[in-house]
């Protein structure tokens, strides 16, 4: 009887683990990308963080870019907290940027207006 409750027990926690690996994919990103531009929202928010920042395209139109960051324990482990960003601070961030051509990327490197370079 021990033995069937082990073995039971075991793919309980084998079934309820597998869930734990699963993730997201990045395949709709490619190469890398840099944008300077001022924060015009910051979210601090599970799963990932999100950044906003306003921008200048090429054409000299105004765009604003969907900065994905990492969980808020990666982050936190970096020494971001839920006040590193305002509203209007000026940044710049270098990430994978979207294959669609959309302003978004995922950011792995966030320099902040005085200079800091954070990890993402």
């Amino acid at each position: 009887m021990r033995q069937v409750a082990a073995l039971l027990l075991t793919c309980a926690l084998v079934t309820a683990a597998v869930p734990l690996g699963a993730h997201h994919s990045t395949a709709m990103y490619t190469g890398s990308r840099t944008i300077t531009g001022k924060v015009v929202k910051f979210e601090w928010t599970n799963p990932h963080a999100h950044v906003y920042v306003e921008t200048k395209d090429d054409s000299g139109k105004t765009v604003v870019w969907d900065c994905e960051l990492m969980s808020l324990n990666h982050l936190r482990s970096y020494g971001w907290t839920a006040k590193t960003l305002k509203v209007g601070d000026e940044i710049t961030a270098t990430g994978m940027y979207a294959r669609s051509g959309e302003p978004a990327m995922i950011a792995n490197r966030i320099t902040l207006g005085d200079g800091r370079e954070i990890s993402s």
